[in-house]
């Protein structure tokens, strides 16, 4: 397995069998669980979310949203809640499950690749388009190292040349002035690289600050919806009843479900 900032690439090695299992246990978290889901896309996809949070009595509560996506076809596939449902394609609730089954009787390998999220299913989708569009492992390992190697020695460096220039400050030197420009041209690259530090910590911070503003306006998104699907059940209630109290009633809550909606393209950054 390898992964990039915001996906993962697995390589699952199963028994050869006609019914390979693999679960998703959306809703086994040590925290809490206040909703889940499960959707089965097509015959190789599976996305869901999984609202949580509550840690250590903090109060506060997260939704996490992913896309995972395989290689080749489900032989079966199913959900869970009190039981299993063999052929379900969808599940939610607060104990929400999915499993899919591979036949791996002459092809052992299953590639798996996993996108996050905090704002939507779509975005967990896209991240892995962005992130890891292919299916190659050893590339995404090799990226990752690279990655790994260029922090470290970016690290090592700037401590190495810190005990330097402290080195340098406390020694003496024959030429003041040479000794002098050195110090301030190893002062400035370690300057060079705090920046570069400060710089990667604002970007964290923003992109913070994005996902909280992309949860503020799901919120609202959410209720409009809601609202709306309840106005098209009232509609097709006055069908049945031709009573006109239900389709004012719809009409009413539609349209407060489309300013809701809207108005969470107002919401301040």
């Amino acid at each position: 397995m390898s992964v990039t900032t915001r996906t993962g690439l697995s390589e699952i090695t199963f028994p050869k069998t006609s019914s390979a299992n693999l679960l998703f246990k959306v809703a086994d978290s040590a925290n809490p669980v206040s909703g889940s889901a499960v959707q089965i896309v097509g015959h190789n996809e599976v996305t869901g979310q999984v609202t949580s949070g509550q840690f250590c009595q903090t109060g506060t509560s997260y939704t996490l949203y992913f896309a995972a996506s395989f290689n080749r076809p489900f032989a079966s596939d199913g959900t869970w809640t009190k039981s299993v449902s063999s052929g379900s394609g969808h599940c939610s609730g607060t104990d929400c499950g999915g499993y899919v089954s591979f036949d791996t009787s002459t092809d052992r390998t299953v590639l798996m690749k996993v996108g996050i999220s905090f704002v939507s299913v779509a975005d967990a989708e896209a991240n892995v388009v962005a992130e890891d569009p292919g299916w190659s492992l050893q590339q995404v390992e090799a990226r990752a190292t690279d990655q790994w190697n260029e922090y470290q020695a970016k690290k090592i460096r700037q401590e190495s040349l810190a005990v330097v220039v402290d080195q340098m400050a406390l020694q003496p030197t024959v030429d003041a002035k040479a000794s002098a420009a050195k110090l301030a041209e190893y002062k400035a690259h370690i300057a060079k690289w705090d920046r570069d530090l400060e710089a990667g910590q604002d970007q964290a911070k923003e992109f913070e600050a994005e996902v909280r503003h992309a949860e503020h306006q799901a919120v609202r998104f959410d209720l409009g919806e809601a609202l709306l699907q309840i106005s098209v059940v009232l509609s097709s209630i006055t069908l049945f009843t031709r009573r006109r109290s239900f389709f004012f009633c719809g009409l009413t809550l539609g349209a407060v479900g489309v300013i809701i909606a809207a108005s969470a393209w107002l919401v301040p950054r």
